[in-house]
């Protein structure tokens, strides 16, 4: 695509995605191969999640207001920060729970003020028939070197250390931020009226949509259960099933890899009934849970794991593209940010139910269990008919 803006939006997601993908294998294996076991990791994956619901929507309100280019700097710079704290600290001592956890609040922080600029860049530098395939083509680059990151990041933590690991993707931050200050877009609206209002005005819009927020109440099991197990649960029998922190980098370059295939896929499938195809494809992610739950040999969970990340990727551009043909510019943000808020808000409860559950029930049955709650809520929110009344923009088709 021949956009010098997306051409620089597009370089700082193959950056940032290298180094946000060999994070998550570092700091699990750091915490849970210091001995302080799946419960600690717990408190830390928590610790980065409850920013969200405490920021993300102050961040959609920022993002309709002022540059959202600036504030996606803004972010990946202060996550950059944090990141290289969490390194040094890691390296000097992986078993200080609560400050790694203090410093992962940061980082969830930072991310959830940036995160709904950087849905709605696109939206500014993209002519909108030209969405789907923009969407596709920025999601591609950073599909394809997730499959190598946490590969890297496991052979690296064998050979080395996970600080190591926490570094690389500090400076990936780095680098990302400078990249998308070249962009130095302005805000989209003129209007000054109080926070207080914008967030009145954008729960409403939210509430007005039924496909909206039945989907965002679905996602909000299924990302719960999707992170429960595979964030938390994941590590924690790979540990003694699946070849410890290499075979887990095998196993999450194997859902990127899926990711990839979703984003070739999406660059020539476009379905008509966005959301329906989305909610149908999501049933996918239960697969890779259902495989480690019930002690599946490495292949099957490798094969479920690709084919959880085509669904993962299939289902993000639906929505994408649904947020850019049925949302007006002005409320991407704060839309994006409510939604965002509605899934991720029951994730630190997933993390702290499960932290609370494994001294007495194995990762097996809870494994299962979370596959068999992404399932049911995808059903469940096929039978609201609204959903299927969201089809393809002809602009977009």
């Amino acid at each position: 695509m021949r956009i010098g803006a997306f051409r620089r939006v597009f370089a700082s997601n193959v950056v940032n995605g290298f180094g946000s993908s060999i994070a998550p294998v570092a700091l699990a294996f750091a915490v849970v191969g210091g001995g302080s076991g799946g419960s600690s990791l717990a408190v830390v994956l928590a610790l980065n999640i409850v920013p969200t619901v405490v920021f993300l929507l102050y961040g959609g309100a920022l993002a309709d207001r002022v540059s959202r280019s600036r504030l996606l700097f803004a972010g990946r710079l202060s996550a950059a920060l944090v990141q290289a704290a969490v390194a040094a600290v890691v390296a000097v001592d992986a078993r200080a729970t609560l400050l790694l956890g203090g410093l992962s609040f940061l980082s969830g922080a930072a991310a959830a003020i940036s995160r709904p600029a950087q849905q709605g860049i696109l939206r500014q530098i993209v002519p909108e028939h030209l969405i789907q395939q923009a969407n596709a083509l920025a999601r591609f680059p950073q599909n394809a070197v997730r499959v190598a990151g946490p590969a890297v990041g496991g052979l690296v933590i064998s050979v080395s250390s996970p600080a190591v690991g926490l570094a690389v993707d500090a400076a990936s931050f780095v680098l990302s931020a400078l990249l998308v200050l070249g962009l130095d877009l302005g805000s989209v609206t003129t209007a000054r009226g109080t926070l207080r209002q914008d967030f009145a005005e954008g729960w409403s819009q939210f509430l007005s949509r039924t496909w909206m927020w039945t989907y965002t109440l679905s996602g909000t099991a299924v990302l719960s259960a999707w992170m429960a197990g595979n964030a938390l649960l994941g590590p924690v029998v790979a540990a003694d099933r699946y070849h410890g922190a290499a075979g887990w980098g095998a196993l999450q370059a194997g859902f990127a890899a899926g990711m990839v295939a979703g984003s070739g896929l999406a660059l020539a499938w476009k379905p008509r009934r966005l959301l329906t195809v989305a909610l149908c494809v999501s049933c996918g992610l239960a697969l890779p849970l259902a495989a480690m739950g019930a002690h599946a040999p490495f292949a099957i969970v490798m094969t479920a794991m690709l084919l959880a990340g085509l669904a993962m990727d299939i289902a993000s551009v639906a929505w994408n593209v649904v947020l850019a043909s049925h949302v007006e510019d002005r409320l991407q943000g704060r839309l994006f940010a409510i939604n965002a808020f509605g899934e991720t808000a029951a994730i630190p409860l997933g993390y702290i139910l499960v932290a609370v559950a494994l001294p007495v029930v194995s990762p097996g049955p809870l494994l299962l269990a979370a596959a068999a709650l992404i399932v049911l809520a995808c059903l469940a929110n096929l039978l609201v008919p609204q959903v299927h009344s969201i089809v393809r923009d002809p602009q977009h088709a």
